[in-house]
């Protein structure tokens, strides 16, 4: 279960660098020792986390740009969300 709603809204955590290449997300964790590459739908959910979108906003623009169903979808974001603020990229407002 997840500490979010959603109507939360997710934020990148200010502290990591971010480099767009291509359709490559590159970020350097805050500890500056770790860095991530995020694709695909990784990266379009990273794109969306810019601090006004809700959990519920992310998941329609997924809904519209891929052919999946909604349980789907918020099922894998809840994860992939956990999974940002696991490796503190991300936080919640």
């Amino acid at each position: 279960m997840t500490p979010w709603s959603k109507v939360a809204v997710p934020r990148q955590n200010e502290d990591v660098v971010v480099r767009e290449e291509d359709d490559e997300i590159y970020v350097c964790a805050a500890d500056g020792d770790t860095m991530y590459t995020i694709t695909a739908v990784g990266a379009d959910i990273w794109r969306a986390i810019d601090g006004t979108n809700t959990v519920e906003d992310i998941a329609e623009l997924l809904l519209a740009a891929y052919d999946i169903d909604r349980e789907t979808v918020e099922k894998d974001l809840r994860d992939y969300l956990g999974e940002l603020v696991a490796k503190n990229l991300i936080h919640f407002v």
